[in-house]
């Protein structure tokens, strides 16, 4: 069913979505505040990092790019590779404390179950290949804008942008720039504040040879230096990569593309 129109009521991938309602959302966005996206130069932002590769890089082109004082969140939810993701993310706070010491301030832990287990329990095997965990990203976020609120009221620090690290492979209907236009609306009401940003630099438009893509987050990291053997992408509870989960398999089409070994070692 189309409803009249191009698009279905039903959306399985970010592909299909209407652009005429993220149009709509945009010039929203520019009658009230003048602007969709403005560059956060040499200002405060939170960035949602998981010790993946995606947002690993991205802390390195924001810094490099606009001079940003990256302040990152980390969310421990409850999911198999939780103590796997955090041992990444711990490494790459090391790494780029040193690399940028002025740029890249004190991490921040939080825990919560997103989704809480309980509602894990049912066959999901369907809905996660397709949709992925119902408002994830939209919790994430708004943990984020949680925090957001806590460095201001606790320790005066401004911020007014969080960037998540969706990428131009993720196809779920949340990686969408819709689904972060439509949450940056709903922060920018909830809070009062239409100086709020919420976006990811690697997909907004607005900004320059966008979208990137993993193929580009890898060639970047291996002229920059950035060691991705120590960052973690495998969904699966054990600590050696399997090479066969969806997530596995999206990062290993990147490296092939990108024409470079996957320094990440593999279950035999």
């Amino acid at each position: 069913m189309t409803n009249g129109k191009k698009y279905p009521l039903q959306i399985f991938s970010n592909r299909d979505e209407d652009p005429d309602l993220l149009k709509s959302i945009e010039n929203a966005m520019k009658q009230r505040r003048g602007y969709v996206f403005n560059k956060p130069i040499n200002e405060n932002v939170i960035l949602l990092a998981s010790g993946g590769l995606d947002s690993t890089v991205t802390v390195d082109l924001i810094i490099r790019e606009w001079n940003v004082k990256v302040y990152p969140l980390f969310v421990r939810r409850s999911a198999r590779a939780t103590v796997f993701e955090e041992k990444a993310f711990d490494f790459f706070v090391d790494f780029y404390k040193k690399r940028f010491p002025d740029n890249f301030m004190a991490p921040f832990k939080v825990e919560i179950e997103v989704p809480p287990i309980a509602f894990k329990k049912y066959k999901m095997t369907n809905r996660l290949s397709k949709l992925g965990h119902p408002m994830r990203n939209f919790t994430l976020q708004n943990i984020a804008t949680q925090y957001l609120a806590y460095l201001e009221g606790t320790k005066g620090v401004n911020v007014n942008t969080i960037f998540t690290s969706t990428v131009g492979d993720d196809t779920f209907p949340h990686s969408s720039l819709l689904s972060l236009r439509i949450e940056n609306l709903a922060i920018c009401v909830d809070s009062g504040n239409w100086h709020m940003q919420l976006t990811s630099p690697l997909i907004d438009t607005e900004i320059g040879n966008r979208p990137l893509f993993k193929k580009d987050l890898i060639l970047y990291a291996k002229k920059r230096k950035i060691p991705l053997e120590y960052t973690r992408t495998c969904i699966n509870g054990n600590e050696i990569p399997d090479g066969n989960c969806n997530e596995c398999r999206e990062r290993l089409s990147a490296f092939m593309k990108a024409g470079i070994k996957d320094p990440v070692q593999y279950k035999k």
